[in-house]
């Protein structure tokens, strides 16, 4: 974990694969040290959009959790948490939400109240919710109990709180209410950038995502571009090209640059982070459907700016 903390998730994914293969020869394939690995190797991989691997690991864990050690257990529903993040990376969101479901009753059961893994199970079926779309209002009313389950578990400048701050944020920013969102996205930086090297990975996805919101008024439009730009050389030198981060951030600058009509320079990102989401998330994923409509939106300026010039 070490070497995750320092955003070297590929190194640290070797490291978890080696100390597998040597649990496995040490103890029987069902050990629950075996499972151990398992779940943390799924947790890297999913960051790292191997959702295939990440599922399979994640499936295993809580198959070898639950015959050692009962469904009822701490161990195996963090082991089904990770197994819900996989299937909805890979858009398999209705199984996905059962298994998020299962995380929470199975955390509400042995956990305390304010216990921080509850509430961490609960932004995530949040979040699967937002994918699928249905339900959105008791989607919000779960990211923010989530959030104030996370304020009563730390103090207030935690990393944690940090990241309730912007899941709610993020899902208000999706439904449009900007000025409601504007202010937790930037509460979630400061506390990154407190906690974290400027340089790190958690610092570039929150200055991405302020600079999405920049990007919405013309007073900041410049420096958004500027923060977003900022933060794609730094996710470049952290992340694999093909990660989803690095599709978000693109869309991020490709919207920044249409608001400044700048339709030559966006297209670039805007096709990046269509390819790169549709890798991730599917054809018909959220995610992929808004980056294709951006590139849409530039197409349609682009058609709009030729009959402009036509001659009367």
């Amino acid at each position: 974990w070490a070497l995750a903390r320092q955003d070297r998730n590929g190194e640290a994914i070797d490291f978890f694969q080696e100390s597998l293969q040597v649990k496995e020869k040490i103890y029987e394939s069902t050990h629950r040290s075996v499972a151990a690995s398992l779940t943390n190797l799924s947790s890297l991989l999913h960051d790292e959009s191997r959702g295939e691997e990440a599922e399979a690991a994640a499936r295993r864990a809580v198959e070898i959790f639950t015959e050692s050690i009962g469904l009822q257990h701490q161990h195996t529903a963090h082991a089904l948490h990770n197994h819900a993040k996989a299937l909805s990376l890979l858009a398999r969101h209705e199984e996905a939400t059962n298994v998020a479901r299962q995380v929470i009753s199975i955390r509400r059961e042995v956990l305390p109240p304010n216990h921080p893994e509850l509430a961490y199970g609960i932004s995530l079926l949040a979040e699967i919710m937002e994918d699928l779309n249905t339900d959105l209002e008791e989607a919000e009313r779960l990211h923010r109990e989530s959030l104030e389950i996370r304020k009563g578990a730390w103090d207030t400048e935690h990393i944690s709180i940090a990241s309730g701050y912007e899941k709610l944020g993020l899902f208000l920013s999706r439904q449009g209410r900007f000025e409601e969102s504007e202010p937790l996205i930037q509460e979630s930086l400061r506390i990154n950038r407190l906690n974290y090297d400027p340089d790190s990975l958690s610092v570039a996805v929150s200055e991405s995502f302020v600079a999405g919101h920049m990007c919405r008024k013309p007073d900041t439009l410049d420096a958004g571009v500027k923060l977003a730009r900022t933060s794609l050389r730094k996710l470049a030198k952290i992340l694999p090209d093909s990660h989803y981060r690095i599709g978000e951030v693109n869309l991020v600058i490709g919207h920044c640059l249409l608001e400044q009509e700048e339709l030559k320079a966006a297209e670039p990102f805007l096709v990046k982070a269509v390819d790169t989401l549709r890798d991730v998330h599917g054809e018909e994923g959220n995610r992929t459907l808004a980056a294709k409509a951006m590139l849409k939106r530039l197409n349609e300026m682009r058609e709009g700016s030729k009959g402009d010039d036509a001659p009367s």
